[in-house]
């Protein structure tokens, strides 16, 4: 998929007049037209032939030092766009820095490509084997809005799309064929495609993402905290369609979009994320989830929404039950990660857990998403207790009824010479980073290295996967994690 940011047609005619081979020898007036026409390659996202353009200005005016600093950020901006080769601490700063956080990067696109979807209009593929954690893709917004609330940065977006259509009307297509209703635009007077307001607005309604300046920045602060917000259309993102239980995760810094595959995936297999997230705390609502998605135009029918829609109306009672027992066994106080340990009875929750359980089908198949909450609840409890005997277990469960299948893990079993592995990938929701830092120090404070050095990789991965890079993983977590383990001490998010 080719995606357009500014006219190219009319600079390509441009530069189709100067002739940019290594042997030539441009006159004065030729090289004084090069530096504008660089500005405008780069601004469209020609990095390979910006920099050919001020290669010449630097072979010709050595003494430049602009050209020089443009030409190397030309060429860092086409490590970015060939490899995806970011340096993702220089983006958080940028967006730190700039407002509005729109930055200086290019697009990257990995091995996916967008073509029909059975069933629907057009997908995004894989189009070789990918690894759990692998970029897929990095992506510049087609219009992005930076603003205070939610509500200022729907209208700030609406404006910035029209700005953008109105001084590139050649961009109306792609933005119009992101609604089913107008993949042909009209053409005004002047022969130039045009789009109403209405169907902006309709788009927008369907195809904007809305955040915060930075996912890190949403994943490390407690709920409940203001943050300010994002709003943005990204062409290519907007083409993942829906699935309640996705295969990849998206997360934002500034005006970037970063994809990352959540599971190991071969060739040919279609990308999906929720458009709607499933419920951690009660179970999942088929009529709801429908409603929801109802304006999209599509009935879903992942393995969770076609398990709520066979599940009994007695099952259904028993889990409301069974779920008010077990907010009774949890005695809330104002102590240690929210629970007055010494009080909880924890055999009558795990006990209770377990009831609970019996009434789902097997995880691999349908991921228990009403049950990793409680279970985390448990197995933080432990942590805080420091009884590794139980926070162990308990977060490997936590994992299984997200969908995981984990290898060598288990301590209940003969040690292994085999290292521990993920077989299978679950949900990663933001909690799955936190399991496996206490996974690691659990297993450090019992002197199991091989389990604690599996761990650590898998908290640095789920993290890129959550957060969309790995670079600031030590800053946000290994540091005190690193402090934890040799003091001997399990991880406690509290």
């Amino acid at each position: 998929m080719k995606v357009l940011t500014r006219t190219q047609s009319s600079q390509n005619a441009r530069l189709s007049r100067v002739d940019l081979s290594p042997n030539s020898y441009p006159d004065q007036d030729t090289i004084n037209n090069l530096l504008p026409q660089a500005t405008l390659l780069y601004t469209n996202g020609q990095y390979r032939e910006c920099s050919e353009v001020l290669k010449i200005i630097c072979r010709e005016h050595p003494e430049n030092t602009s050209a020089r600093k443009y030409l190397s950020r030309a060429i860092f901006r086409l490590l970015e766009q060939q490899r995806g080769a970011y340096k993702f601490t220089d983006l958080h700063l940028e967006a730190n820095q700039l407002r509005p956080p729109t930055l200086d990067h290019a697009t990257f696109v990995g091995n996916i490509e967008v073509r029909a979807s059975p069933g629907k209009d057009l997908g995004v593929f894989t189009t070789a084997p990918v690894k759990a954690g692998d970029l897929l893709f990095c992506e510049k917004a087609f219009a992005y809005c930076f603003a205070d609330s939610a509500l200022n940065t729907q209208r700030g977006l609406l404006g910035v799309i029209v700005k953008t259509l109105s001084s590139n009307p050649e961009l109306t297509p792609q933005i119009a064929s992101l609604y089913h209703d107008s993949h042909t635009p009209r053409v005004d007077a002047n022969g130039k495609p045009t789009i109403n307001l209405h169907t902006i607005q309709r788009i927008m309604a369907l195809n904007s993402f809305g955040g915060s300046l930075t996912t890190l920045t949403t994943h490390m602060t407690k709920p409940g905290t203001p943050l300010q917000h994002s709003s943005g259309v990204w062409l290519l993102a907007s083409r993942i369609n829906h699935s309640c239980i996705g295969n990849c995760r998206r997360s934002f810094i500034g005006d970037m979009q970063i994809l990352r595959s959540a599971s190991d995936l071969p060739a040919n297999t279609e990308l999906f994320w929720p458009y709607r997230l499933p419920s951690a705390t009660t179970d999942h609502d088929y009529d709801s989830t429908q409603a929801e998605l109802a304006s999209y135009g599509f009935v879903c029918s992942c393995a969770l929404c076609t398990d709520a829609k066979t599940t009994s109306k007695e099952v259904r009672e028993k889990r409301e039950r069974l779920r008010g027992e077990l907010t009774a066994a949890f005695v809330t106080g104002k102590t240690k990660a929210g629970f007055d340990c010494e009080r909880v009875d924890t055999g009558r929750v795990e006990s209770v857990l377990g009831d609970l359980e019996s009434t789902y089908p097997d995880p691999r198949t349908v991921p228990m998403t009403s049950l990793w909450d409680p279970y985390l609840a448990l197995t933080r409890l432990y942590a805080v207790l420091g009884n590794t005997t139980k926070t162990i277990p308990t977060a490997l469960k936590t994992l299984e009824v997200l969908g995981f299948k984990l290898n060598n893990f288990d301590l209940s079993n003969p040690p292994s010479n085999q290292k521990p592995t993920i077989e299978k990938w679950g949900l990663v929701v933001d909690y799955v980073v936190e399991l496996f830092l206490i996974l690691w120090t659990s297993c450090s404070t019992i002197g199991n290295s091989k389990r604690a050095e599996a761990a650590i990789g898998l908290a640095k991965l789920s993290y890129s996967i959550v957060v969309g890079e790995s670079e600031t993983f030590e800053e946000s977590y290994g540091i005190r994690a690193r402090g934890l383990v040799k003091e001997g001490r399990i991880w406690v998010d509290v």
